[in-house]
């Protein structure tokens, strides 16, 4: 393996463990308390600045449903309520609370290294954006259900739920 390729693959590595850590803060934060260790890993932006963000809007959906490796996507359950992760291998990790939903979404990419990105944006276009990323990750997450119950695709070891 070359150099180049293994420090890719410890950034990879780096951002993915960062991603399920902070998606393991959140649901065991408390909804009034939070979590300082998120808190402190989150760098501000705007929806038109961050196209790795508009990316991981716009893809996410489609790794949950097609389910491509159990690794790339997953959960944590608490107190915060249900968190999930997702990871796009080479390019971006996602980590947004499911249930309930609070428009929270984290992008985690290999450049920022112990940071990530919280979309932080009131315009119309970033609000349809968040509506329309919500929106898709529950119409995935139901066709990937439906899918496995007709035997399309194989089962989850462990079951997402289903926002209603």
């Amino acid at each position: 393996m070359s150099q180049r390729r293994a420090q890719f693959d410890a950034d990879e590595a780096r951002r993915r463990k960062l991603a399920e850590r902070l998606a393991l803060e959140l649901a065991a934060a408390s909804h009034k308390r939070g979590s300082d260790f998120v808190a402190s890993r989150m760098v501000q932006v705007g929806y038109s600045s961050a196209v790795e963000v508009q990316m991981a809007l716009s893809d996410a959906p489609t790794i949950i449903f097609m389910g491509r490796n159990p690794a790339d996507v997953g959960m944590f359950d608490g107190p915060g309520g249900v968190v999930m992760y997702v990871h796009m291998p080479d390019l971006w990790s996602v980590v947004f609370p499911l249930d309930p939903f609070s428009g929270l979404v984290l992008v985690c990419v290999d450049d920022l290294k112990d940071h990530c990105m919280q979309l932080y944006d009131d315009s119309p276009r970033a609000r349809e954006a968040v509506e329309n990323f919500h929106t898709g990750v529950v119409l995935a997450l139901r066709n990937r259900a439906r899918h496995i119950a007709e035997g399309s695709l194989p089962p989850d070891l462990k079951p997402f739920p289903i926002p209603e």
